[in-house]
């Protein structure tokens, strides 16, 4: 039993002695009840009434908040998992809310539910309050990402990205990747699926987390190779000749992590550097005007 119904209930059951001590009835109703209530006006109201009117007040406020943080957040419905406090408490409250809807309890049928379902109509959220389909959910944001792969060579998108498509695929796929390495957050619910239509589509390690050191190093040797035979020219990126595209690219984001020092420049940097030196190109992430 969720915390909230073990309130829900108790809430409940002081009241309805409280109603039977008004009317003369046996009841175990204690005047030291009242400071159970003493939280809010809203529930101290609901207690002290005859009526639903402030269980529903309180209600309609309380998703108020979350509409408005929706809206300042393109849409997106908080999550209880959140790290940011404000978030996680929407979240929690709106977890709550799907809870008492789907399992119709908690006051949903009998005092505000209907009320919390016009209002997220008028707010342009009519499916707020239903259960998330987790594995379902999962498996269209993959499909999406292999569909985003596909037409761009096959490339991870980035968390780093300043394009907004690629920035929101690569966060997520980061967190995909996180809770495969843990085993947490669902993937023990869908991750089974998630790995078996990455395998179907060609991308059967995505989900994989990265070794940043073994990665720059691959792709610094794949440089270096292939500036060996060619005269120790550095790859263009504004070549025609597509493997030499590629590998500019791949120089021109590792001058540019080099210079600003971001982007996982601190975990490998040292290490390329001794590689470049080693193989005879010292100077090769250095960009224009540094040392």
């Amino acid at each position: 039993m969720l915390a909230s119904d073990k309130y829900d209930n108790y809430a409940l059951h002081l009241r309805n002695q409280r109603r039977r001590y008004d009317n003369g009835l046996p009841s175990s109703h204690k005047p030291e009840d009242i400071v159970y209530w003493e939280r809010n006006p809203e529930d101290l109201a609901w207690f002290l009434s005859d009526t639903d009117v402030g269980l529903v007040t309180s209600a309609l406020r309380g998703a108020g908040e979350v509409f408005d943080w929706m809206d300042s957040h393109g849409g997106k419905a908080p999550t209880q998992g959140s790290i940011d406090q404000v978030e996680k408490v929407l979240g929690t409250k709106l977890s709550y809310w799907r809870h008492n809807k789907k399992n119709n309890r908690g006051g949903w049928t009998t005092t505000y539910g209907s009320e919390l379902l016009t209002l997220a109509k008028k707010r342009g959220y009519p499916d707020v309050f239903n259960t998330t389909d987790l594995t379902r959910e999962a498996l269209e944001w993959a499909k999406e990402l292999f569909g985003w792969m596909d037409s761009h060579d096959e490339k991870t998108p980035r968390m780093s990205s300043k394009d907004p498509v690629e920035k929101a695929l690569g966060s997520k796929l980061s967190d995909m990747r996180r809770k495969k390495k843990n085993n947490r957050g669902g993937w023990k619910l869908y991750g089974p699926k998630l790995l078996k239509l990455a395998k179907k589509r060609g991308y059967q390690d995505v989900f994989d987390t990265i070794d940043l050191n073994s990665e720059a190093l691959k792709g610094a040797g794949e440089i270096f190779d292939w500036m060996d035979s060619h005269g120790g020219k550095a790859p263009s990126q504004m070549s025609t000749d597509p493997v030499e595209k590629v590998l500019g690219t791949k120089l021109s984001n590792m001058k540019r992590r080099k210079k600003n020092n971001k982007d996982g420049w601190t975990t490998y940097g040292a290490k390329l550097l001794k590689l470049a030196k080693q193989r005879g190109y010292p100077r090769v992430f250095n960009t224009r005007g540094s040392r």
